[in-house]
């Protein structure tokens, strides 16, 4: 995330009259030039910590009991200098043992004092739990999503915008009695399964369609 767009951005949001104290962002923000920009202007930030070397080398001495679940972490911009913040290692839900180290375990980058997970819970806005939900409509719309290798970007965005109809149809059709008869399970069913629905009943109009004229073309 380049660091100019996350200034103008808070300026936007300083027009709009908003005046959060905590920058909750994702992974991309995970920068020294973010984060100063961030400090700068009065601003505690809470994101995911990149994937790097030393996160998975501090990921791993927690693994091995050397450090306690948030330590205070430094990292060095040659253009932007240093900023510092904690890291605090968190175990993910439904993890295995046999699963690699790296994988048992989530980093967040925070300017908020914490010491364990329920530390930081604590101090996250409603609204930032909310935007999980934001990252798994995301991460089903590309469940979803068509493929094409057209470069044309109208193409593009048809797909993408009939990928965001069938991730709110779906639901909307969780909350209703839309559909029901099509689906087993009841309103607990997966996107793949409403589409296998939604596939079935366009299959199951074909004949009356047949027998009632060009109703297609029409």
């Amino acid at each position: 995330m380049d660091s100019a767009i996350l200034h103008e951005n808070l300026k936007k949001i300083q027009r709009a009259g908003l005046r959060p104290q905590m920058y909750p962002a994702d992974r991309g923000f995970f920068s020294v030039a973010c984060m100063r920009v961030l400090r700068n202007t009065g601003r505690d930030f809470l994101m995911p910590a990149a994937k790097n070397a030393r996160a998975r080398e501090a990921t791993e001495r927690h693994h091995r009991g050397e450090i306690g679940a948030a330590s205070r972490f430094t990292m060095k911009s040659a253009e932007f200098g240093t900023a510092s913040f904690n890291l605090l290692i968190v175990k993910k839900d439904g993890c295995k043992a046999s699963d690699p180290v790296a994988e048992q375990y989530v980093a967040f980058a925070t300017s908020l004092p914490c010491r364990t997970k329920e530390d930081l819970v604590g101090t996250i806005p409603e609204t930032y739990r909310g935007r999980w939900i934001i990252e798994t409509a995301f991460r089903v719309i590309k469940d979803v999503k068509g493929k094409t290798c057209s470069r044309s970007l109208h193409v593009r965005i048809f797909l993408f915008h009939f990928a965001l109809l069938l991730y709110f149809l779906w639901k909307c059709t969780k909350h209703t009695d839309m559909l029901q008869g099509f689906l087993a399970g009841g309103d607990d069913f997966t996107i793949a399964e409403f589409l296998d629905s939604v596939s079935s009943l366009t299959k199951s109009t074909l004949p009356w369609e047949k027998n009632h004229g060009n109703f297609v073309e029409q």
